[in-house]
């Protein structure tokens, strides 16, 4: 097992490096948000299907309303009566016109389409113009939006309500997208409590799998918890043995150097390759990730704290790119500090922090209350991590730092509303 200690960046390169998108299902329209193409989408159909009015009034001639004004209607006769849905009857001729209804098929014969309110009807059969149109107005032709033949969707793409909209409107009822990966979470430690148990000293709930499978929920992953294990040898390889049928393998505790950190000796004896045990990180040095059968594991440390942040860090970049997802690392941001920060150098530190927006757009962000590995309250409070680099020392307040948003939430979900 190579005991390098891995800065941050290699240790995210090896990991995606190590998986690879899921295969493909097929799934309804239903299903779609939020899951993305393997393949490219070419549209059957055109879109607007055929020459349409884009208005309710009548279809004309252009050249049979020319000059047309309030004082100076044209009247012309009405043939056709065309709601949306029907086809039309009638070829439009000279000095002819049809009502005509939104998205209602041209007919022959028109070109133009004057709007409602520029028009009165006498009767049943004539049509008052009271202002003229030019040829192609109001009118939606075919294939304007979308022609037959091209590609609509790009493979990789991100399907959201939009483009489930668009796939419904080319007739599309299913999809081909990336499998969710089935991620199997375990919580090990002879101190972990179910929290349906009741506790003593000794006890701590058991917080990590929770969290974690709520963040591979999030991420788009198909998580299943595990349960606990306690530090057995033959307890916790029997249980990583059961996840050998997973896509992706979480566990969180057992990896530092205790005499009871028996994960990283399970997974070699089971021939897992190890591709690094420490990283340059803080928190979460004790991280490990390596090939267990061919599945990615990931171990992380026991500490709330710890785990999150190397899930947010290692973890989810693996599960966006097994769905397919081009963009595998959230985007920063910069703000300005709010505080002083003492930071001791040598580690990438990932700070819980809590960033907000002025009314001029310009961001602030402050560190949210100790920073201990074992902190979770922190840890709920913050809606970002600030990201200091290994060579930077203190940050004073002012500063410009890089942050990382941890959710989409954080405008509603202001600290200011549970005080």
């Amino acid at each position: 097992m190579n005991e390098k200690i891995v800065p941050v960046p290699e240790a995210v390169e090896i990991i995606l490096k190590s998986v690879n998108p899921m295969p493909a299902e097929r799934i309804s329209l239903t299903e779609a948000t939020g899951r993305v193409l393997c393949n490219d989408v070419v549209a059957a159909i055109d879109i607007p299907y055929s020459d349409n009015s884009a208005m309710d009034g009548f279809a004309v001639r252009a050249k049979d309303t020319a000059d047309a004004t309030g004082p100076s209607p044209k009247t012309l006769r009405i043939v056709d009566d065309i709601p949306a849905g029907t086809a039309p009857k009638k070829i439009i001729g000279m000095n002819e016109c049809a009502k005509i209804m939104t998205g209602g098929i041209m007919p022959q014969g028109a070109n133009a389409v004057v709007m409602v309110e520029f028009t009165e009807q006498t009767g049943k059969n004539l049509a008052i113009i009271k202002k003229g149109v030019r040829e192609k107005e109001n009118v939606r032709f075919k294939g304007e939006d979308i022609k037959a033949g091209s590609t609509v969707l790009k493979k990789g793409k991100i399907i959201r309500a939009q483009e489930v909209g668009l796939l419904a409107a080319i007739g599309r009822s299913s999809i081909m997208v990336h499998q969710r990966p089935r991620i199997a979470v375990l919580s090990t430690g002879n101190e972990i409590a179910s929290i349906d148990e009741p506790i003593g000293s000794e006890k701590v709930f058991d917080s990590n799998s929770y969290a974690l499978f709520s963040a591979a929920k999030e991420a788009g992953g198909s998580p299943v918890q595990m349960g606990i294990v306690r530090d057995i040898e033959s307890e916790l390889t029997a249980k990583l043995e059961e996840c050998l049928s997973f896509d992706i393998i979480i566990t969180s505790g057992g990896v530092s150097v205790g005499e009871y950190d028996i994960t990283k000796k399970i997974l070699s004896a089971l021939g897992g390759e190890m591709k690094f045990s420490k990283v340059a990180i803080k928190p979460g040095k004790p991280f490990t990730f390596g090939l267990l059968n061919g599945i990615p594991f990931f171990g992380l440390p026991g500490n709330p704290a710890s785990a999150f942040v190397s899930f947010e860090i290692f973890v989810r970049p693996a599960i966006l790119k097994m769905l397919g997802m081009k963009n595998r690392i959230k985007r920063t941001l910069h703000g300005t500090m709010g505080a002083d920060f003492k930071n001791k150098p040598g580690r990438t530190h990932f700070v819980r922090a809590y960033f907000s927006y002025s009314e001029n757009g310009e961001i602030t962000v402050s560190p949210c209350g100790v920073q201990g590995s074992g902190i979770i309250s922190s840890l709920a409070e913050a809606n970002c991590l600030i990201m200091i680099t290994p060579e930077k020392s203190d940050v004073k307040k002012g500063e410009m730092v890089e942050i990382i948003p941890m959710d989409n939430l954080h405008l509603l979900n202001d600290r200011s509303a549970s005080k």
